[in-house]
């Protein structure tokens, strides 16, 4: 073996070694699986090259190179197919298949001479020699290195997120930059003199396990952070050991002892020395550099815990926390969301960022994926973990609720069975993935905080009973109460005053209608009196046609005063059953004088029959009252009519009254206010301001909403939603 066999043996090692690692995982994703065949692809290839540089019989060694081609001719595929299934490209599938057409139809020909022809004799060994089609697979393999660096740095470049983007670097410098390597082989292949560069793969492929180590690039970084760094140790010292033996044995080739037991021994004795404390020096040198961040944690946390334990006040225990947890994992912000009762979800406690006045949202609903996935595991919910399994629906949406929050990894905080919050980490300064062993150590700090929490939140609790003597309570109830039940009157009577006032105007308008019915039906029957007094007989069907108008006559003025009656009755049930459309009807009764003066045209659309509501007959006609009263005044000076409609909504079941006159409309800029008390815009005295307001609150008592906006067709429309009993 000379020192031209060293870099194939490495590179054999570390794909070995990556193989075994990938192979220990319990869950294989299709990424994984490429990985593993491209790490055996690899194996047989630099087992090739070894046998190649080592091998004295040239009939061997081309036989080695064109075995080894059966399956080398799959490494296009397999690296075209694995870039597309680590981006997650899903077009070009067509490309994939083709290579791999391609690679099985040339797999025939790897025993011939049409891909390996003969075998060339360089310095550092045996290489062979294309043959006719080997062109073929060296343009392949360019394209196919040229096509992965191309689309793994476009990757790169469209990542927003740091880690991501980190991760993809380490795949480009990793299995990019040895595919590119390996690709440049076909140089000695055909003809030229010129060392494979595929052999320093094994460069690259300590960067990509350092990028497996670090940033867990295949999903399994978590379980096995450890066991891999002190695998790499091993395998890196074990490298050192085998160049050290092949030195000393072209060194010592010559030498008559180096033969003897002896040396052999005394070789054996010294390794054996030097490689423990050699070991044992390198580890301390670099764990600690990989787990500075959980070693500063660890350090903190005896003090944290004691301050946690100390603090009786929910803002300093928060503050306390986010510091810690700040310093020693310099992440880019941290934030605690504590639950809130009276808006069922969780809203922001407290947040720490390294940029200023820079935080994620202040409220997130009990609803959201990620606060249910908490809920029902006791870990913490880490955004890599969630990329594993970015197909499924559920893992989807946590990932979108994290991005919202701009988490990187999510810790919950329980007490017993109660969920009470939840801690958002950020992405690290250093762009590292959160460990194992600092995903424990945070827990139990979220823990311990949650038990301080709830420990400081009952003893506010007590502190407060405990100033706060019964007889004082009790009476301030009694005073709230009591204010309460002021206000409640103040409004009733509001109500109640404004309806009175409402009516009182229009009993002028009122009175001229009941005096003309009235009036008629007086003068028929006066004539007729007069004609009976002069012993006057008049044709029967003419009396009979008075008495009939008398009657009708009548008739309509006892409507008039049954609607006056029902619109004015003053009660505060809210129980009976009352039809919509009565009430419409009731109020434009009211306002007929008011309507015909003003020379105004309506429009009735009323569902009959149409379901009851519950509640106030009164109250809802002032509501009606004061909507067609507004929209009969807004058509002065314009011509149109006002359209009145009733309708059943059986989606919402709910009973709607709608109004929409032919007015101007109402000016947007002040459409927020119109509900508000004393506003108006009509002119002084003309108007209190309180019709538009004392309607809204009626229509809320009733559990309903009034609406208003600008219709389409021109004018204002008032819309009164009530539900159905």
């Amino acid at each position: 073996m000379t020192l031209y066999s060293i870099p194939p043996l490495l590179s054999l090692i570390c794909f070995a070694f990556l193989a075994i690692v990938v192979l220990a995982r319990k869950k294989m994703t299709t990424v994984n699986t490429l990985f593993f065949l491209l790490c055996i692809n690899g194996i047989f290839l630099h087992t090739d090259i070894l046998i190649l540089f080592i091998v004295e019989s040239r009939e061997i060694a081309l036989w080695s190179s064109r075995i080894d081609h059966v399956f080398a001719v799959y490494a296009i595929p397999l690296y075209i197919h694995f870039f597309h299934a680590y981006l997650n490209i899903d077009r070009r599938k067509w490309l994939i298949y083709t290579t791999y057409a391609v690679a099985f139809a040339l797999m025939w020909f790897s025993l011939t001479p049409l891909v390996i022809e003969k075998m060339n004799l360089y310095e550092f060994g045996y290489f062979g020699g294309g043959g006719r089609l080997y062109p073929v697979i060296g343009a392949g393999a360019a394209v196919a290195s040229l096509y992965s660096l191309a689309i793994i740095c476009l990757a790169i470049q469209r990542e927003q997120n740091s880690v991501q983007k980190n991760k993809l670097k380490y795949i480009l410098t990793g299995f990019g930059v040895m595919g590119f390597l390996n690709g440049l082989n076909v140089l000695p292949l055909l003809g030229y003199a010129f060392y494979p560069p595929g052999t320093f793969s094994f460069i690259p492929l300590i960067v990509f396990a350092v990028g497996l180590f670090r940033y867990d690039l295949l999903d399994m970084g978590i379980i096995i952070q450890k066991s891999l760094l002190y695998s790499i140790l091993t395998l890196f010292l074990t490298c050192l050991y085998a160049i050290i033996v092949m030195f000393s044995n072209q060194f010592f080739h010559r030498n008559i002892f180096a033969d003897t037991f002896y040396f052999q021994l005394t070789f054996f004795l010294v390794v054996v020395i030097l490689f423990g404390p050699i070991q044992t020096r390198v580890q301390k040198v670099i764990i600690p550099y990989f787990q500075r961040e959980t070693a500063a944690l660890k350090k903190s946390m005896r003090r944290v815990s004691s301050q946690l334990s100390a603090a009786l006040d929910s803002s300093t225990i928060a503050r306390i926390l986010l510091t810690a947890l700040m310093e020693n994992l310099q992440v880019s912000h941290c934030t605690i969301y504590l639950q809130d009762v009276s808006q069922n979800g969780f809203r922001r406690f407290a947040s720490k960022s390294l940029v200023p006045q820079t935080f994620p949202h202040a409220y997130v609903p009990s609803t959201d994926s990620l606060v249910r996935l908490l809920k029902r595991q006791e870990q913490p919910v880490s955004r890599n973990l969630l990329m594993e399994k970015v197909q499924e629906k559920a893992s989807g949406q946590c990932l979108y609720d994290m991005d919202k929050l701009w988490a990187e990894i999510v810790f919950p905080m329980k007490v017993k069975e109660h969920f009470m919050g939840f801690i958002v980490l950020g992405e690290k300064k250093s762009r590292n993935l959160f460990g194992r062993e600092e995903c424990s150590l945070v827990m139990m700090l979220a823990i311990q905080a949650s038990l301080a929490m709830e420990n400081a939140r009952a003893y506010k609790h007590v502190d407060r009973l405990n100033k706060n003597l019964e007889a004082k309570v009790h009476e301030r109830t009694i005073a709230l109460e009591n204010a309460l039940s002021e206000v409640k009157k103040s409004q009733e009577l509001l109500i109640r005053s404004e309806s009175l006032a409402a009516i009182g105007q229009l009993v002028a308008g009122v009175a001229h209608e009941l005096n003309n019915p009235i009036s008629a039906a007086m003068s028929l029957i006066q004539s007729t009196q007069a004609d009976f007094e002069a012993h006057i007989i008049a044709d029967k069907e003419i009396i009979r046609s008075d008495i009939a108008y008398s009657l009708k006559a009548l008739g309509r003025a006892k409507k008039i005063v049954s609607s006056l009656l029902c619109l004015s009755r003053q009660t505060d049930s809210y129980s009976e059953f009352v039809d919509v459309n009565e009430v419409a009807q009731d109020a434009l009764r009211v306002l007929d004088g008011h309507i015909r003066r003003g020379n105004i045209q309506i429009e009735k659309d009323f569902q009959c029959p149409i379901p009851s509501i519950q509640g106030n007959f009164a109250h809802l006609g002032q509501v009606a009252i004061n909507i067609i009263q507004n929209a009969c005044q807004s058509m002065q000076g314009h011509h149109g009519s006002v359209v009145l409609s009733t309708r059943y909504r059986t989606d919402v079941n709910q009973v709607v009254f709608s109004c929409r006159d032919g007015g101007p409309g109402i000016n947007p800029s002040i459409q927020k206010d119109i509900f508000k008390p004393f506003f108006t815009t009509k002119p002084v005295g003309q108007g209190t301001g309180l019709g538009l307001y004392i309607s809204h609150e009626i229509v809320r008592k009733h559990q309903g909403r009034i609406v208003q906006e600008n219709s389409t067709e021109g004018g204002a429309l008032f819309e009164v939603y009530l539900p159905v009993s």
